[in-house]
């Protein structure tokens, strides 16, 4: 029982902490990019020195947007599944075509970059984003 009241105990104070304030959050990374800057070595200290606060509000901005695109995603997933029996695939080919014929261009070099891109390297960028996504929502949890 006293084990459960220091559970709940915690959840409730977890719940009544206020959500970290931007700045907040990008002192806090601009924190660990000069230890990362501490202990690089000296040709890089300087730039990563220059760039820890560009970096710190990257990531703290990165940080406050995860959870608007997740939601994003599970509602772009939704809409995929009602637009299924109508082929969205296709769909994607035409609006692919529209682009290209409004937005003029290089179209024969255009499609032979997204052709070699889509058999060369959609594979492997589709994994190590998805490794990421999976990260993302791990830390998401926790």
């Amino acid at each position: 029982v006293r084990e459960d009241q220091n559970n709940s105990t915690k959840m409730a104070k977890a719940k009544s902490k206020k959500p970290a304030t931007f700045q907040a959050m990008m002192a806090r990374k601009q924190k660990v990019v000069a230890a990362a800057a501490a202990k690089a070595p000296d040709p890089m200290r300087g730039i990563l020195t220059t760039a820890a606060p560009f970096v710190a509000a990257a990531g703290a901005a990165a940080e406050i947007a995860l959870p608007y695109a997740s939601k994003a995603w599970d509602a772009s997933l939704k809409f995929y599944e009602q637009l299924k029996p109508y082929h969205p695939e296709d769909l994607l080919c035409v609006l692919f075509g529209l682009f290209m014929a409004f937005f003029g261009g290089e179209f024969p070099a255009f499609i032979t970059a997204v052709e070699a891109y889509r058999q060369m390297g959609f594979e492997p960028t589709r994994k190590a984003l998805l490794v990421l996504w999976r990260d993302a929502q791990r830390v998401q949890a926790e």
